[in-house]
C-alpha cells in the first residue's frame, strides 16, 4: 500500500496559481499608475515618482516561479501514481527505484512519447524545467549572461555573452521578459492532456480521492482493468472506499 502527498502537492500548485493570477491582474490594471511626491528642502525641492506597477509585476513573477516549481513537484508524485495504475510498475522496489529517478524517466513511465502531442509538451516542459533549475540553482543569475549590464551615457544596457545565447522560448530572468504567461499556458495545456484519453480514469482515482495505491492490485492487473474506462474506475474506487 502506497500513500503520497500528491493531492497536497496539487493543492500547493493551485494556491500559487491563483495567487499569481490575482497578482498578474493587479499588476496589469495598475501598469500606468504613478504617484508623484514633491519634497521641499532648504534651498530647493525635489520630485519623486513611484510606479507601484513595477513592484507588483515583480511580485507576480515570483509567484509564477513558485507556481512552476509546485507543478514540477506535483508531477514527480503523480507520474508514479499513473505508472502504478497503468501496470507499468507493480512492486515496492520498482516504486522506490522510479522515485529516485530523474523527472524525464518518471514522465516516460506515465506517458507515451510516441504520441506527437505528448512529445511536443514534453520538450516544452523540459525547456521550462531547465530554465527554472538554472535560474534557482544559480541564485537568479541568468545562465544566458543576461544578469550583466553595460553602463554608458545612454544608461544601463543589458549585455548577452554571445556563446551563451540560446533559443529558449522561456527566459526566467528579472531583466529580460520572463514569459511566465507562456510557461504557465504550457503547464495548463499539459494538465488537460494528462487527464485526457486513456488516462482520464486515473484522474478520478488520483486527484479525486485520498485512497492509497495498493500494489497487489497493480500486480494482479486490477488497476489496469479499472483504467479501461471512467466507469470501471468508478466501480474500483467505490470498492476501495468500502474496504
Amino acid at each position: 500500500m502506497l500513500r503520497t502527498t500528491v493531492n497536497r502537492c496539487f493543492s500547493r500548485f493551485g494556491y500559487f496559481r491563483a495567487a499569481y493570477q490575482e497578482a498578474d491582474a493587479e499588476a496589469t490594471a495598475r501598469a500606468n499608475e504613478r504617484h508623484v511626491e514633491k519634497r521641499e528642502y532648504e534651498g530647493g525641492s525635489t520630485t519623486i515618482t513611484h510606479f507601484p506597477g513595477i513592484a507588483l509585476r515583480q511580485n507576480a513573477r515570483w509567484l509564477a516561479l513558485a507556481t512552476i516549481d509546485a507543478f514540477f513537484s506535483w508531477t514527480e508524485h503523480v507520474f508514479i501514481h499513473i505508472a502504478i495504475l497503468s501496470g507499468n510498475i507493480t512492486t515496492g522496489l520498482e516504486v522506490a527505484e522510479l522515485a529516485e529517478s530523474d523527472w524525464q524517466k518518471k514522465f516516460k513511465f506515465a506517458l507515451d512519447l510516441n504520441d506527437t502531442i505528448t512529445k511536443s509538451l514534453f520538450d516544452q516542459l523540459i525547456d521550462i524545467r531547465r530554465q527554472l533549475r538554472n535560474f534557482v540553482a544559480h541564485g537568479a543569475f541568468g545562465k544566458q549572461g543576461e544578469a550583466f549590464h553595460f553602463h554608458s551615457g545612454a544608461g544601463a544596457v543589458p549585455v548577452l555573452l554571445p556563446h551563451q545565447v540560446g533559443k529558449s522560448r522561456f527566459t526566467l530572468s528579472g531583466d529580460f521578459a520572463f514569459e511566465e504567461s507562456a510557461a504557465l499556458a504550457v503547464i495548463e495545456e499539459f494538465i488537460r492532456h494528462l487527464w485526457s484519453g486513456g488516462r482520464e480514469p486515473a484522474e478520478l482515482y488520483i486527484q479525486k480521492t485520498q485512497l492509497p495505491m495498493i500494489l497487489t492490485m497493480a500486480a494482479d492487473g486490477a488497476f489496469a482493468k479499472a483504467m479501461s474506462s471512467v466507469e470501471d474506475m468508478r466501480v474500483r474506487r467505490a470498492a476501495n472506499v468500502a474496504v
